[in-house]
This record gives structure tokens, C-alpha cells and sequence, in this order.
């Protein structure tokens, strides 16, 4: 029985060890208030947990002074060049880029926190350039 329970440990203390050496990292690239200064978008870069992974990147609206939650992602995408952000106006942010590959989108954004969902950020992609995926 002892043996059987410090099996069972060792197990679970290399389970750890080894989700924390593939952690992915974590790192805010980007962030921009809204014009009306209640939400903001974040931009993130997510690296992967080997040599043969590289960056994804991650958008994510929050209220302003608010950190990203990670589940809560807008946009997924890896090889982007020249992203920019920028609010059209208070609900409306556009993402201009030359090239992306992008596995998921979402053109909208709202939260129970603020005004219980009736405030809504229209979310559009302005790619720079012809697509060159053809």
C-alpha cells in the first residue's frame, strides 16, 4: 500500500514538472483604449513549448485596466505581418495586416460586464494585400 501511494506521487510530481517545462509563454504585444476609454483591445503573442513551435497570436477585448483572460480569445493567428490595431470609432476596432494565417475569428465582442451585454465591439479584418494563400 505504501509503495503503491508513493508511486501514485511520483507520478503526479512528474505530471506537474512536465506541464510546467511545455508552458506556453504569455507576452502583451499590444494594447489600445477605446475611444470612449471603457474597453480595450489587447493584443497577445503565445510561444509555444518546443523547438519546433513557433508564435501564435491572440486578440482579446477587456474592460480597460483589465488583464486578458486566456480562454477568451477573438482572434487566432500565426505568420502576421504588419498587424495594426485601430478603434473606428468606440465599438469599432479594425485589424489591418499584409498576410495571416488565421484559425479562428470572431466580428464581435461583449460581456456581462459592461452594460450587460448590450455593449457590443464590431470586430473587422482589413488585410493590406491580395491574399497569396491561392
Amino acid at each position: 500500500m505504501r509503495a503503491e501511494m508513493a508511486s501514485r506521487g511520483l507520478i503526479a510530481f512528474s505530471c506537474v514538472v512536465l506541464l510546467l517545462g511545455c508552458s506556453e509563454s504569455y507576452e502583451e504585444q499590444a494594447r489600445l483604449l477605446s475611444p470612449d476609454r471603457r474597453v480595450e483591445a489587447v493584443w497577445v503573442q503565445m510561444g509555444g513549448g518546443g523547438a519546433t513551435t513557433g508564435f501564435a497570436y491572440h486578440l482579446h477585448i477587456v474592460r480597460a485596466g483589465d488583464k486578458p483572460q486566456r480562454g477568451m480569445r477573438l482572434l487566432v493567428a500565426d505568420k502576421i505581418s504588419n498587424v495594426k490595431l485601430s478603434w473606428r470609432g468606440p465599438k469599432r476596432l479594425e485589424i489591418s495586416y499584409d498576410s495571416a494565417r488565421i484559425f479562428n475569428f470572431f466580428n464581435f465582442w461583449h460581456d456581462r460586464e459592461v452594460d450587460n451585454f448590450t455593449y457590443v465591439v464590431e470586430i473587422r479584418l482589413s488585410p493590406n494585400k491580395p491574399s497569396q494563400l491561392e
